[in-house]
């Protein structure tokens, strides 16, 4: 069911929608929504001073999208192959079944690395796709990987930073070993 959380000057109606990914991308098409940016749902979260219960029940997905291929860096990707949603339903069965979705080939890890690569001359606030410093777990904070921060958040980097109480973020990728079993491109949201 989709709930009316807030109104934003700017943004408009931000709504919740508390499903798997697929039913949620369905459920906000029929309420003529769809998935906020990062940039958008910090600004909401700043505009409504954190008040509003935006995103901290079950946290939020977001456009942004992860690809792994096997030994390579792992990329964030402004717009996710995932938001299409015979992706996503493959994507939660998989899931349900215990496993990460994948595509059978890397072309798409491929294409999404040569658009990162070009991107690299670009400030990080107007990339397309990024390469991830590690295949670990990192932190991100204006001082660490800063770039990360600005890429997802943009011209909201700072303040949702300072909102949040200047704690860092950890960034979780899936482990390199499971990425490493597989073969094509493995994507999460």
């Amino acid at each position: 069911m989709t709930k009316i959380l807030a109104e934003v000057k700017g943004l408009g109606v931000i709504v919740e929608e508390c499903s798997d990914f697929y039913t949620e991308l369905v459920n906000l098409k029929k309420a003529q929504a769809h998935l906020v940016t990062p940039r958008n749902e910090a600004y909401a979260r700043i505009k409504t001073a954190g008040k509003e219960a935006i995103g901290r029940s079950n946290g939020t997905y977001t456009t942004v999208g992860v690809e792994y291929a096997r030994k390579q860096p792992p990329l964030l990707i402004q717009n996710s192959r995932l938001l299409d949603k015979n992706l996503a339903k493959q994507a939660v069965e998989a899931n349900r079944n215990g496993k990460y979705f994948h595509l059978d080939t890397t072309k798409e890890y491929e294409k999404s690395l040569e658009q990162a690569e070009k991107d690299k001359s670009k400030a990080p606030s107007k990339r397309r796709a990024i390469i991830l410093p590690s295949r670990g777990s990192f932190v991100v904070t204006p001082s660490e990987n800063q770039k990360v921060l600005e890429f997802l958040l943009k011209d909201q980097a700072k303040k949702y930073f300072e909102l949040n109480g200047s704690k860092s973020i950890t960034f979780y990728p899936v482990d390199k070993n499971t990425v490493d079993a597989q073969d094509g491109t493995l994507l999460t949201q």
